[in-house]
């Protein structure tokens, strides 16, 4: 693979984490919160 076509890959990954990240927290937190922990109140329930 080309270094154009990893790069690519990288990013639809990176979006797709934070997406599903998004959709989970939006459930039971709020997302100003979600926001300002950076992701970690997923990790600490």
């Amino acid at each position: 693979m080309n270094r154009l076509s990893i790069r690519v890959l990288t990013w639809l990954t990176v979006v797709a984490a934070l997406a599903s990240a998004l959709l989970l927290a939006s459930e039971d937190t709020d997302l100003p919160e979600m926001a300002r922990t950076g992701g970690q109140a997923i990790q600490l329930r």
